[in-house]
């Protein structure tokens, strides 16, 4: 080693040297500049064929993976919980379509309120009829709802429809 360099450098490349350490290969000079040889891995290039994955990248792609499903797993319960309330929210129109046609069927209905159930059927599934007046004298309001759930999770539709009394 000549005395010009300073200590600890060697071949043009800037390492320090650690006691028992072994100094790492030369390096190539391919077109003018330090390259490092195929057996070696430190700049990333280089890299062998039999050479797997490291550690870190198979933890990094289990990591995407995991996440991925999570997020897949909650789409699909959302999409269960949707279609099932499409389902509740179809059955529940029908049934009060149902019952607004058999209110319409008896002629000009009378005021006041009613309810019950649909009966085996529907379990589950019960009604509310409203008929008011309305500021014509040969109209009346018809409200019904049809109500499902239990407590706090008691979901309902409702219809409105206007009846004229037929002469």
């Amino acid at each position: 080693m000549s005395r010009d360099r300073p200590l600890g450098l060697s071949r043009g490349r800037q390492m320090l040297k650690v006691r028992g350490q072994k100094s790492p290969p030369p390096l190539k000079q391919v077109q003018g500049r330090p390259y490092p040889s195929p057996d070696t891995r430190s700049w990333g290039e280089g890299k062998r064929e039999g050479d797997g994955f490291t550690l870190l990248e198979v933890m990094v792609a289990l990591l995407i993976i995991a996440t991925s499903f999570v997020v897949l797993l909650h789409s699909r319960n959302q999409s269960v919980v949707a279609a099932g309330y499409a389902k509740n929210v179809t059955t529940a129109t029908l049934l009060a379509s149902e019952k607004m046609n058999e209110i319409e069927q008896e002629g000009f209905p009378e005021t006041g309120e009613g309810s019950s159930n649909f009966g085996d059927d529907f379990p589950g599934y019960t009604w509310k009829t409203t008929v008011s007046d309305t500021a014509y004298e040969d109209v009346r309001e018809v409200r019904v709802q049809v109500l499902w759930g239990e407590g706090s999770a008691q979901r309902s539709v409702e219809l409105v429809n206007y009846v004229k009394k037929k002469k």
